[in-house]
């Protein structure tokens, strides 16, 4: 991962939400979340629908690795904010659209 968030955010915005899992698997690291949790603070600060679309996609994405249930219990306080606000975000930019993440623990 680079150690631009920038950059970081760009690289997240490629990917295919729909093979995070695969991915991952059973190998992603509580530092490479918290990494792409920085680098989707990017997304939340551009305000931008399409951005904060597409890190809501990769969370959910996110969600079906086996591990993230475990990983989200040792997220710092500052990477659970940007998660919940993310989420916030996105809902009052989609009325009535509700994500919920089941396996987050946040």
């Amino acid at each position: 991962m680079s150690s631009q968030p920038e950059l970081r955010c760009s690289i997240l915005e490629t990917l295919d939400h729909h093979r995070v899992d695969h991915l991952f698997g059973e190998h992603l690291e509580p530092e490479t979340l918290e990494q792409m949790i920085d680098a989707m603070q990017v997304s939340l600060k551009s305000n931008e629908k399409a951005r904060i679309r597409k890190a809501v996609e990769l969370l959910q994405g996110l969600d079906h690795v086996p591990r993230i249930g475990t990983l989200t219990l040792f997220l710092e306080p500052d990477h659970q904010k940007v998660i919940r606000e993310i989420l916030l975000t996105f809902q009052n930019l989609e009325p009535g659209k509700y994500i919920k993440l089941n396996n987050w623990n946040i």
